[in-house]
């Protein structure tokens, strides 16, 4: 009994045992199913995740095998299925020529136990070949030990061609656009640089190895020395922190520069070790680079470190997922954007394309059915925490359930910013040269392979043809006959590689036939892709014509000044010849006649008779009546020596000549009586001449020709630089049209201009004559007046003036 009472006990609590122990496998069925559950949700989403990214990746083990890729891989590769390319090895996608490299890069990559990005020629499935660029991780195990290789590759094939076309574009407008990746600096923790890449050089003048070694505050501006360090010492000081600010730099030429910097604290990173700089652009690639380098073990670290924003929502656009680096696209922290509802973080213009295309998107799966991993790409612009906004290429796929049902979104929202910002540079650039060519007053046209491709409506009106017209028509045969060989002669010259003038003159022939001289300058450029010359034409036909009219001008000028230096020559010299004269006869002349007279007083009183020395004596009173009327006043008309005195004792002694045949008043500007009192040479000798012969020959038309009962000579200062010389009687006056080419008003003129003056003659009929003559103090100043005046008497030395019966007489 008691045996069977403690087996009954040792049952008992064996079998207290066992059910405790089934409860203990229940709960770890339990946790295990868990477990199990959560891994397969987190390896769906991240599934989700890898098959959404618009990049091909893949996952090879040690040897190159495939053992995993994406559907964005099989896309990229042609492949028909995953299935075509898992157990394959990854090096058959490399082309020949790169395939040794390739494999040395993996051992390399192995060894380095670090991201890697290489460029490869990659094989397509058909064979065709592109340009792929590849960032290589190595995966490890728990242990740390690696496993394989997981590659992000991307095809830049057709970045190679944008970035060509853009090219081409900018020089055909004549407009830098940059294209360059920016400068990049690698930092220590007190600003000593380590690297700085080739732009360097473009943005500073430095070339990269003149700046590794220097410190940086050794080129800050001394003005933003100060937020300069203590932006440089937080950023040093907080590892992983991303800093953006502005400062003046100092190139290499000694002037300044303002910098846009972003600087990234990567001193943790044992493979970085500094403090990386970017000046402006291009940050956004070296973020996901910095990303992908930081996900080396799984598809999460990738997310939430790349530079592109990867976000998730529901059906109704709840956010439901957003990675961090939206901070740096918009401003807002990841868990300000989760509270807010995706359509309302993007401004109105972009909200109703993109509800627009994903209904068209959603139709279409409900209609016929779509790809799982279908994505689109859109131009979205975003709003930013600031008030300003960001234009992105977002890339939208949908998120499925284990059905096949939609049940949200998955984005990958990208900075376009840049690309934006030139694109709208470039048609704002199109459109200025678009205006400034079409509405340019020369003509612009752009030849290819000896045709016109382009023509502005000023070439089209120059040459009598429409734009329509114009176009394809061989360029040849809008050249005149006569400029052809010209033009060939240059064609062959240009194929040949010889520097050719920009500029050439040619003659042009119209629609109309018509010939017309034009200025052409050429530049090389490239139109639609390939290689054509631009024509700027220019109409020189008034030109030509200005320039001829302008020689013409210039030798009449010439002709006119040669003329009245003759003039000049001729007045000096009959000047000379008077004087030469005078003296003669006032000297060897006059002496003769007198010792001639002495001889005939002796012979008058020697005489032997009375009727001989009455004979005698009339003879000898002869001759002194003729040297005092006759040898005497002709000497004196001819050069009068008291103008050595003086102009105004000249002028009296002329008056005091003629008052026996005509009463002659003489008024004098005091101030002229004192000046060449005080000095004779006042008033310069060829003046002094000038005014006295002028004044002469008036006195002489007035008592001779003009009957006039009196007359008057009046004599003024004109200012400091002048005198006027005016000369009026009441004679019976006369018709200066009828008298224009009379001597005495012809030898006035001379006189008045050999002495740098004019003189004018007014006479009216029945009331007299006035001549008056302006002359100037100093003859040197005179004879700088406007040649003008000399060409105007080309045509005529006198210009008689009529008005009202009275006649005016210019002599210049």
């Amino acid at each position: 009994m008691r045996d069977e009472h403690k087996t009954r006990e040792m049952l008992i609590t064996e079998l207290r045992r066992c059910r405790r122990r089934s409860v203990e496998l229940e709960a770890q069925v339990a946790e295990k199913d868990r477990v199990e559950r959560d891994l397969r949700m987190s390896q769906e989403w991240l599934r989700y995740v890898l098959e959404s990214v618009a990049e091909s990746i893949s996952v090879t083990d040690l040897e190159g095998t495939l053992i995993d890729l994406n559907e964005a891989a099989v896309r990229l590769y042609g492949l028909g299925s995953k299935n075509e390319a898992l157990g394959a090895n990854c090096f058959s996608f490399v082309a020949e020529r790169d395939r040794r490299k390739a494999m040395e890069d993996m051992g390399t990559t192995l060894e380095c136990r670090s991201t890697r990005c290489l460029q490869y020629t990659l094989v397509k499935a058909d064979g065709s070949e592109f340009i792929a660029e590849i960032s290589a991780s190595v995966l490890r195990d728990g242990g740390g030990d690696p496993i394989g290789i997981i590659a992000i590759t991307r095809d830049i094939t057709e970045r190679n061609k944008e970035e060509e076309a853009v090219r081409a574009r900018e020089k055909y407008f004549r407009t830098l656009i940059e294209n360059s990746s920016d400068a990049i600096a690698l930092v220590d923790g007190d600003g000593t640089i380590l690297y700085e890449s080739p732009s360097a050089e473009r943005l500073l003048g430095y070339r990269p190895e003149e700046l590794v070694g220097v410190n940086l505050y050794e080129l800050v501006h001394p003005d933003d020395m100060g937020s300069v360090t203590e932006v440089f010492t937080h950023l040093a000081a907080s590892p992983g922190e991303v800093v953006t600010t502005q400062l003046r730099y100092r190139r290499k030429d000694g002037s300044w520069c303002v910098l846009e910097g972003v600087g990234k604290n990567l001193l943790h990173e044992p493979h970085v070790k500094g403090i990386v700089v970017n000046y402006r652009d291009v940050t956004e690639r070296q973020r996901m680079e910095d990303a992908l380098r930081q996900s080396e073990q799984q598809y999460r670290l990738l997310a939430e470190n790349a530079s592109d924003v990867i976000w998730t929502t529901d059906r109704d656009l709840n956010y439901t997922y957003v990675s961090p680096s939206v901070l740096r696209l918009r401003g807002y922290t990841a868990d300000e954007v989760m509270r807010q509802n995706a359509i309302d973080t993007i401004t109105p213009r972009s909200r109703e394309t993109a509800l627009q295309y994903m209904r068209q998107d959603e139709a279409a799966v409900a209609k016929n059915g779509s790809d799982p991993y279908t994505s689109r790409a859109l131009d979205v612009e975003f709003t930013c925490r600031d008030g300003s906004t960001v234009w992105t290429e977002t890339r939208v796929s949908f998120l499925r359930d284990a059905a096949g049902q939609i049940t949200g979104y998955l984005g990958v929202t990208r900075d376009i910013s840049d690309r934006k910002r030139a694109e709208n540079a470039l048609r704002e650039s199109e459109a200025k040269y678009s205006a400034l060519v079409e509405n340019a007053k020369d003509g612009v046209v752009i030849v290819q392979d000896g045709k016109l491709k382009y023509a502005n409506a000023y070439a089209a009106e120059l040459l009598g043809y429409s734009i329509d017209e114009l176009l394809d028509t061989d360029s040849l045969n809008l050249i005149a006959p006569e400029s052809r060989h010209l033009v060939e002669q240059r064609r062959l010259l240009r194929a040949s590689g010889e520097e050719l003038p920009p500029v050439v003159e040619l003659k042009v022939q119209t629609k109309a036939g018509a010939i017309k001289e034009v200025e052409i300058s050429t530049s090389a450029i490239w139109y639609q892709g390939r290689p054509a010359v631009m024509a700027m034409v220019r109409d020189i036909g008034e030109r030509k014509r200005t320039e001829a009219e302008r020689l013409e001008h210039a030798a009449a000028v010439a002709r006119a000044e040669q003329l009245q230096l003759s003039r000049e020559r001729i007045v000096h010299l009959e000047e000379s010849l008077r004087r030469d004269i005078a003296q003669e006869l006032h000297g060897s002349v006059q002496t003769r006649l007198i010792v001639v007279q002495h001889r005939l007083a002796e012979l008058e009183r020697a005489a032997s008779s009375e009727e001989l020395s009455a004979e005698l004596s009339t003879l000898r009173q002869e001759l002194e009546r003729l040297v005092e009327e006759r040898i005497r006043p002709i000497s004196r008309r001819l050069y009068p020596s008291i103008l050595r005195q003086g102009l105004i004792p000249a002028l009296q002694s002329l008056c005091d000549r003629f008052e026996s045949a005509l009463p002659v008043g003489l008024k004098l500007d005091d101030r002229l009586v004192r000046r060449e009192k005080a000095d004779r040479r006042f008033i310069p000798e060829e003046v002094r001449l000038a005014a006295c012969r002028i004044a002469e020959e008036a006195l002489v038309n007035a008592s001779k020709h003009a009957k006039a009962t009196r007359a008057e000579v009046r004599l003024e200062l004109l200012g400091e630089g002048w005198l006027e010389l005016t000369v009026s009687d009441d004679g019976q006056g006369f018709d200066v049209e009828r008298v224009a080419d009379g001597v005495g008003l012809l030898m006035m003129q001379d006189y008045a201009e050999v002495a740098g003056g004019h003189c004018t003659v007014v006479g009216t009929p029945g009331k007299g004559t006035v001549v008056a003559a302006s002359l100037p103090l100093s003859t040197d100043d005179a004879r700088r007046r406007d040649s003008a005046l000399a060409l105007e008497e080309t045509s005529g030395r006198l210009v008689a003036v009529p008005a009202s019966g009275r006649g005016a007489l210019s002599c210049r």
